[in-house]
């Protein structure tokens, strides 16, 4: 009888566990198909999702010197960007400049400005432009103001001469071509007539046509003259004709005229230029994509093991 008892007793022992071990098997079979759930929903969640991240970066900054003949200084504004270029928006570059002196600013089809001591600019170019590198020149403009002596000469008409006595002088040859202006004075005892013209008037004067000159004087003792020889013939040779206005021959006096000039014009000088560039831009990000993948993975991966434990449970019950 104690025997039977025994064994009834251990049989209803073994059931009892088989019957807790079936229900962890069904506590963690349950438990492994929620934490795959969540790792499918951790893999897929981000990727329904667009993460942008604002970027920035310096192109150009420097401190220059441009001279006056190599008067020109150029900077490549780039940046590789090697992803699609779906994956980039809102690319701004913005950027200043100042100048000791004037100078003109061209940047690819964004900016052209001349005559300028300082700028600050911004503008969106595409990535592929950015990519390829957008052009930045600058150009020295910066003149000032010089004066020289010019023509300082006695001029002395013989009563043996004719009468009239012409001179040619270079005007000074500048780093670029402009304006020149002329002022001065021209005196005599006796009355004098006093030209200043280009080569191509004092051609047509010598041959009695008509002509044009830049200043003309006639029948006085003393002159004020001033005139600006245009800056597409700054390079070229000036004339002046000193011309008795009274009788000739060999009982006219002799005439000394005194002339007394400067000229004055803009000279190229060097200058320096600082200059700072930078792009903000946004950027695609694909790091949430990754670790929800990876955080899925794990999910997944505890799932199956739970899944698998339940098996062995609900196998050692049976």
């Amino acid at each position: 009888m104690e025997f039977y008892e025994i064994s009834v007793l251990i049989r209803l022992k073994f059931s009892q566990v088989i019957g807790v071990n079936m229900r962890i098997a069904k506590f963690t079979a349950v438990l492994g198909v929620i934490f795959i759930m969540f790792g499918v929903l951790f893999a897929v969640s981000p990727a329904t999702q667009e993460n942008w991240r604002t970027k920035s970066m310096v192109l150009a900054d420097d401190t220059v010197e441009i001279y006056t003949f190599f008067n020109k200084h150029t900077v490549i504004l780039t940046y590789p960007f090697l992803k699609s270029s779906k994956d980039y928006r809102n690319i701004v570059v913005k950027g200043s400049i100042e100048g000791t002196g004037a100078f003109d600013l061209t940047i690819g089809q964004y900016v052209n400005i001349e005559n300028a001591t300082e700028y600050e600019f911004s503008f969106s170019p595409r990535p592929s432009e950015i990519f390829n590198g957008i052009k930045m020149v600058i150009v020295n403009r910066a003149m000032n103001k010089t004066i020289e002596d010019f023509i300082i000469d006695t001029v002395t008409l013989y009563s043996f001469m004719k009468s009239y006595y012409w001179f040619k002088t270079p005007l000074p040859i500048p780093a670029r071509k402009v304006p020149v202006e002329v002022v001065g004075t021209a005196e005599s005892k006796y009355k004098f007539n006093i030209y200043f013209m280009d080569h191509e008037n004092f051609e047509r004067w010598k041959a009695g046509l008509l002509f044009k000159a830049y200043f003309v004087g006639a029948e006085k003792s003393s002159y004020n003259f001033s005139f600006t020889v245009p800056a597409e013939k700054c390079d070229k040779e000036l004339y002046y004709i000193i011309e008795r206005s009274g009788p000739t021959g060999s009982n006219a006096p002799t005439i000394k005229v005194f002339i007394c000039s400067k000229i004055a014009y803009l000279k190229p000088v060097d200058i320096k230029v600082h200059y700072h560039v930078e792009m903000t831009w946004e950027e695609k990000s694909y790091a949430h994509i990754f670790a929800g993948l990876a955080l899925g993975a794990f999910f997944i991966i505890l799932g199956m093991v739970l899944l698998i434990v339940a098996l062995i449970l609900k196998a050692a019950s049976t």
